[in-house]
């Protein structure tokens, strides 16, 4: 009945995805449905836990990736893409659902740190859909940065405090950590959008800092600091900033 649950969630992403492109009209109508009927589902994934900080971080998580998806979604022109962004959402909350079944429902089944990997990922996918959901918006009204900034920078705080919540970092570290990675992201995206690129460059390049920094971080929490650890995480996102610099086509 559980493993339902987590298949429900998935067909529900597909079926309200589909109608987000093939019915544009009603989008606040589909996000809203999606996030009641996914939030139902995953409540009765996690709800055998019996913690509410389980249920609030890997269903909030999800959640929020799902409708960061679903913002970026909207600002999609090519259809195949907006199938490939649906095909990717599911496939990610497919692993997420299937390893938080296992981790309550099978624990011998579950592998060791399945879900703090999978976290780390999902949520740089989170801040990466948004940000270029938010920045398509900036650069097609004209809006000021200062009220998306305050987004996400709230938006940034809540998924870095999730990792460091999901890796075992106590509450108080974890929300100690969170605060300067959103404060980060936050001077990061105001500096960025300033520049003349497009919307997905622009976060990129908010994201790869975000990567960066949240890695150094982790390490330092896990007690792993190492001066040959923090050289790759360093020649990894200088290498993704080179390539998002010379791929981009700049204003």
């Amino acid at each position: 009945m559980f493993r339902y649950s987590a298949i429900g969630a998935g067909v529900l992403i597909a079926l309200f995805g589909e109608l987000m492109i093939l019915v544009p009209t009603h989008y606040v109508v589909w996000v809203t449905l999606a996030t009641l009927f996914i939030t139902l589902f995953l409540w009765r994934l996690l709800r055998p836990s019996g913690s509410r900080s389980v249920s609030f971080g890997m269903g909030g998580a999800t959640l929020l990736f799902v409708l960061a998806g679903f913002a970026l979604l909207l600002f999609i022109e090519q259809t195949i893409f907006q199938h490939l962004l649906v095909v990717c959402i599911i496939g990610a909350c497919g692993f997420i659902t299937q390893n938080v079944y296992t981790f309550i429902h099978v624990t011998d089944r579950y592998h060791p740190y399945a879900l703090e990997t999978i976290f780390s990922y999902v949520n740089l996918l989170t801040l990466f859909f948004l940000l270029s959901a938010v920045q398509t918006v900036m650069l097609l009204f004209s809006f000021s940065v200062w009220p998306f900034a305050l987004v996400i920078a709230v938006v940034a705080m809540l998924i870095s405090f999730q990792t460091f919540w999901v890796y075992k970092a106590p509450i108080r570290d974890a929300l100690g950590y969170a605060v300067p990675v959103s404060i980060m992201t936050l001077e990061m995206f105001v500096a960025v959008s300033f520049l003349p690129g497009p919307p997905l460059a622009l976060a990129s390049l908010t994201t790869i800092m975000y990567y960066l920094f949240m890695n150094i971080l982790r390490e330092h929490i896990a007690q792993r600091m190492e001066l040959k650890t923090i050289r790759i995480y360093l020649v990894v996102s200088l290498a993704l900033i080179a390539a998002v610099i010379i791929s981009s086509p700049w204003r």
